[in-house]
């Protein structure tokens, strides 16, 4: 049987998509200034996997990663669509910049009702799709299944059992970071300098979620579906109400 990886995340709106990968193109560069070969450019194409404008690595927040039998796909994106039409657009707002294990430049949005509904609404329609199912790898490219047997990390664990991802807010634990990765060094001998990045500098109303397929390090070049939120707020009200002291 055939299965695919997959990766349910929400897509910024065009000006600050832009933003995003006129980041991630900086961080690049510096990764080559550096001497840090960078594993993908965002809004470019994965490298070796074709060089259309079309499948390009999409800047993307991710809510929920899974393996499913691709026959399967077709329900997912339905799923999601019905869950898009239920769920109320809410502000995104940055809170600092950090570099992930493998050093990748990541910038986290604070963790509001909005993410965490989102989510939550996206795990109980789609999990049970998954059919128990792993992902070979996560983003870094480690085995969950070892993972499951060797970390130390009981929550870890536990929610890879439980729903084959191991970033969920849930009643027992708090895993979920919303964050957006703009730059990922190709190997793990180095972080980029990622120092003078605005934290607001992809603030945004999360309008938007999709079905992507998923690539190494968490890239996502192939969008299958994409589904408007289907409350919506004015986006200046919405970003004004979420606005820190001071902006």
């Amino acid at each position: 049987m055939t299965t695919s990886t997959i990766d349910i995340i929400t897509l910024l709106p065009g000006p600050v998509r832009e933003r995003a990968v006129t980041l991630g193109a900086d961080l690049s560069d510096r990764m080559v200034e550096a001497g840090i070969a960078s594993a993908f450019t965002l809004g470019s194409p994965f490298p070796g996997g074709g060089h259309d404008n079309v499948n390009v690595c999409e800047p993307h927040v991710s809510l929920f990663m899974l393996e499913l039998a691709t026959a399967d796909l077709p329900d997912v994106t339905s799923a999601i669509a019905e869950v898009a039409g239920s769920q109320a657009s809410f502000a995104a707002t940055g809170t600092h910049v950090a570099h992930n294990p493998q050093g990748a430049a990541e910038l986290f949005f604070e963790v509001t009702s909005g993410w965490r509904e989102l989510q939550r609404a996206v795990v109980e329609r789609v999990e049970p799709l998954r059919r128990g199912r792993l992902r070979p790898t996560d983003p870094a490219g480690r085995s969950l299944a070892e993972l499951i047997r060797t970390s130390s990390d009981a929550d870890q664990v536990r929610q890879l059992r439980l729903y084959g991802y191991d970033e969920i807010h849930d009643g027992a634990a708090d895993r979920f970071r919303p964050h957006l990765t703009l730059a990922w060094p190709k190997a793990r001998h180095g972080a980029v300098d990622a120092s003078g990045l605005p934290t607001d500098a992809l603030d945004h109303v999360v309008s938007e979620i999709a079905v992507a397929a998923m690539h190494p390090y968490g890239t996502c070049t192939t969008i299958v579906s994409r589904s408007a939120l289907g409350i919506t707020h004015s986006p200046e009200s919405s970003l004004r109400r979420r606005s820190r002291p001071g902006k």
